[in-house]
């Protein structure tokens, strides 16, 4: 089976909202939820330490996820950015070793089991018809 090598890149910008999205929902429902229920007030009260404002209020709630969004938006940029670079780079080798006629996945008819057998001397392996 051919593999496809085509790598798309990331939108970086689109990328950072997503994850600040995300984080933003994720800590505004905890919020919420730990101060109506009471579940993950350990995980609540360990991002109170890390977000600013962030309680278990409604108004804590919002804060936090202003927070966890302007964090996510940054992580989620750096992320994006690196894979970019990355990816960038991995194609850069790859055109290097193709510009080299190297290609790893086509098969020589004549690269078979006989070659590892030594020839007698004089004699070349791929022409022989013997």
């Amino acid at each position: 089976m051919a593999e496809n090598h085509h790598h798309t890149s990331l939108g970086v910008v689109s990328f950072g909202l997503a994850l600040g999205v995300t984080s933003a929902i994720f800590v505004f429902v905890l919020g919420v939820m730990a101060s109506a229920f009471g579940w993950g007030l350990q995980l609540a009260a360990a991002l109170s330490s890390l977000y600013i404002g962030y309680g278990l209020t409604f108004v804590g709630a919002v804060a936090g996820a202003v927070w966890a969004f302007v964090d996510g938006l940054i992580a989620g940029v750096l992320i994006a950015w690196l894979y970019n670079r990355f990816l960038l780079r991995r194609r850069k080798s790859r055109r290097r070793v193709s510009g080299c006629q190297y290609k790893p996945w086509v098969r020589k008819p004549w690269a078979t089991l006989s070659m590892l057998v030594p020839a007698s001397p004089g004699s070349d392996a791929r022409t022989s018809s013997s």
